[in-house]
């Protein structure tokens, strides 16, 4: 019987126990296998971690477990990144990154929910970082040691930005909050007026010194609530006001979009010799005598940048009727440069988007790779070692290698999630398709 070989370093079939497929009589006659120990492996960190001193006690060093605290800030940012834009597949997700976009803009609308939101981020931050300093101190193994200073590194990132945004935030409360000035029987003129000269007029602010923290707790959710319902109202009164606005310039555009119209088909009509009417005579006088004190400068900048657009466009389409090769590139180059000019005027579609979103991603996975996050070469010695250790977890865990790979995925996910925050989902989907692949083929050999 011949056997697939199941690992890049080949396989002791003699020494794994409960492995009904091969008895010690068949491991005989398999061919490439070398009688090596693994127990070791069993050790080696899911992260890729291993011991680098020749010493694996769990103390690697001042130097390394810097490098490694570095090296756990640069993981975190990476995820923090791409976590606002991809999905749990690691793919980029339209529906992550507008609900990334409005939570930020919920945050800033509301200082008050963007203080909690830092506030829950700091305890995470400060729960990881104790974890991690927990872990570091009772390490048995290096791999144990390093991943535990990188969980150090990354509570600090979480930490330090959430701070400075829980700090941001609360600078923000204390602006908009009137809950002080409110309760001293201020009017509104007066509390605006207040507000202008840079007074401070939140429940906070008129507290001594040597208020008690109860008393400060109390005027700071005074002060989250005020300044809440002020950025709402101030918020309703822009919508309504920019609506309103927005509403007046569409019907301006509209007025003289047809005033330009009216004024084009009766000059066409004149140049064909034919007699205008009364109204078309008045369409070319109106155009011509048109007063810009008569719109708003949105509206005329609007249909001024509209009537470009179409002019550069027909001026293309023109010279793509004359096939002179010079005359379209020069069309085609006006085009462009008053669409990068402009490009407020250029519809915008989902995949314009997409693709400006690309860029960016790219990006991010050059910072990925740095950081050995990408997907990796089914050939690389990272990847063996990947699929040797998720081999012996699943034959820990008594999952069997027949089992459905979207179940064991599922699993997986629920049970070693640090797999996918480390490999990424495509490297787990290519190993554990490895070993079914190779499992199968060993059952039919």
């Amino acid at each position: 019987m011949t056997s697939v070989n199941v690992l890049g370093n080949g396989i002791d079939y003699t020494k794994w126990q409960g492995y009904t497929n091969v008895n010690n009589s068949q491991a005989k006659k398999t061919t490439n296998v070398t009688n090596t120990n693994y127990e070791n492996d069993q050790f080696v960190s899911q992260g890729g971690e291993t011991c680098t001193d020749g010493k694996d006690d769990g103390k690697i060093g001042l130097g390394s477990a810097l490098w490694n605290t570095i090296k756990g800030i640069g993981k975190t940012a990476v995820n923090m990144v791409k976590g606002c834009f991809t999905g749990k597949d690691g793919k980029f997700s339209l529906g992550k990154t507008l609900l990334t976009a409005a939570t930020a803009a919920l945050c800033i609308a509301f200082p008050a929910v963007g203080l909690v939101a830092c506030g829950i981020g700091a305890v995470s931050g400060a729960i990881q970082i104790g974890k991690g300093i927990y872990n570091a101190a009772t390490a048995d193994t290096d791999a144990e040691a390093k991943l535990a200073w990188q969980d150090i590194g990354g509570g600090a990132l979480t930490t330090g930005l959430s701070v400075a945004g829980a700090k941001a935030s609360y600078s923000a409360v204390m602006k908009t909050s009137t809950a002080g000035a409110s309760a001293a029987g201020f009017s509104k003129t007066e509390i605006a007026e207040l507000q202008s000269l840079g007074e401070n007029c939140s429940a906070m602010g008129q507290l001594g010194k040597d208020a008690s923290l109860l008393s400060k707790g109390a005027a700071l959710v005074k002060d989250m609530t005020s300044s809440t319902v002020n950025q709402f109202g101030k918020i309703q009164t822009s919508v309504t006001s920019s609506l309103s606005t927005a509403k007046n310039v569409r019907a301006e555009v509209k007025e003289l979009n047809q005033m330009r119209k009216a004024n084009a088909d009766a000059l066409a009509k004149q140049a064909k010799g034919e007699p205008l009417t009364e109204a078309e005579l008045k369409a070319i006088s109106d155009w011509e005598n048109l007063s810009a004190s008569d719109f708003s400068e949105a509206a005329l900048n609007k249909v001024n940048k509209q009537n470009t657009l179409e002019s550069l466009k027909a001026d293309l389409k023109e010279a793509q009727g004359t096939k002179n090769k010079a005359a379209v590139e020069e069309a085609k180059a006006n085009l462009q440069e008053f669409k990068d000019a402009n490009p407020n005027v250029v519809r915008k579609t989902a995949n314009n988007i997409k693709e400006n979103l690309t860029e960016g991603f790219d990006k991010i996975d050059e910072a990925a790779d740095a950081w050995g996050m990408t997907k990796l070469n089914v050939t690389s010695a990272k990847f063996a070692q990947l699929k040797t250790n998720i081999y012996y977890l699943l034959r820990n865990k008594g999952i069997d290698l027949h089992s459905p790979i979207k179940s064991t995925i599922n699993r997986l996910k629920v049970e070693e999630p640090e797999l996918y925050a480390e490999y990424g989902y495509e490297n787990i989907l290519a190993v554990l398709e490895t070993l079914a692949g190779t499992d199968a083929a060993n059952q039919t050999l």
